[in-house]
Order: C-alpha cells, then sequence, then structure tokens
C-alpha cells in the first residue's frame, strides 16, 4: 500500500514541477522586464489559461492571456477539444471511457453534449460527401 501512495505523490510532484516551470517563465514581463507581476491560471475545459497583469505605468501592455491551446480559425473553439473528439470519434472510442481516463489524469475534458455536437457535424460531413460519389 505505500508503495502506491508513494507513486502517486511522485507523479503530483511530477506535475507541480511542470507547473512550476511554467510559472518560472512568467516571473517577469517579456514587454518592460519588470519583476513577479501578478499571475492568474484558470483551466477551461482541456485548454490553461494564464493571465499576467503588470503593475508598471510604462509598460506598453499591463495584461497579457496565453492559452495553451490555439483556437480554430475563424471561430472561439480550441484546437484541442476538437482533437481530443474526433480522436475518439474516429477511432471508435467510447467517449465515456475516455472523459473517465482524463478524470483519473487530472485532465480536463470535453462535456458530452459537446462531444455529440462533433460528432453530429461529422456525420453530416461524410453522408455530403458519401451522397455525391
Amino acid at each position: 500500500m505505500e508503495a502506491d501512495h508513494d507513486n502517486s505523490e511522485s507523479e503530483s510532484d511530477e506535475s507541480d514541477e511542470e507547473s512550476d516551470c511554467l510559472l518560472l517563465l512568467l516571473r517577469f514581463c517579456h514587454l518592460c522586464k519588470a519583476d513577479n507581476p501578478l499571475v492568474e491560471t484558470r483551466e477551461v475545459r482541456s485548454k490553461a489559461v494564464v493571465t499576467t497583469i503588470i503593475c508598471n505605468p510604462k509598460c506598453p501592455q499591463n495584461t497579457t492571456m496565453w492559452h495553451s491551446q490555439p483556437m480554430m480559425p475563424g471561430t472561439k473553439i480550441s484546437t484541442g477539444n476538437v482533437l481530443v473528439c474526433m480522436a475518439t470519434l474516429l477511432g471508435g472510442g467510447s467517449f465515456s471511457k475516455v472523459t473517465q481516463i482524463f478524470l483519473h489524469m487530472g485532465l480536463g475534458c470535453v462535456s458530452l453534449s459537446t462531444y455529440f455536437g462533433y460528432e453530429k457535424v461529422c456525420k453530416l460531413c461524410a453522408n455530403t460527401i458519401f451522397s455525391k460519389q
């Protein structure tokens, strides 16, 4: 039992180190070089959003937002959300099992209704292509 506890503790330490590495990059403003900006992190489904606020009045940009995933062109949809849904759909997997795995790993994931929306669009596209042949 102790081995399992030690293993989960080391996994937690690794994720803390990764988080610390990201925050280390944000310890100063890259525009004005001011130290110790206010850093706020939040999770939006499968995407991390980091906001830095600089108190230096000489800084040309006082607030900066960094997104861990780019957005799909012309939409407000994160690419990671689409990729997870499409990989599950095209790979023939069960989205509820993928969601459970993500939950156990501590990762964010899109909702089941979002997945079904992507599935519907994918099926409509496939039906259109096959009907033209």
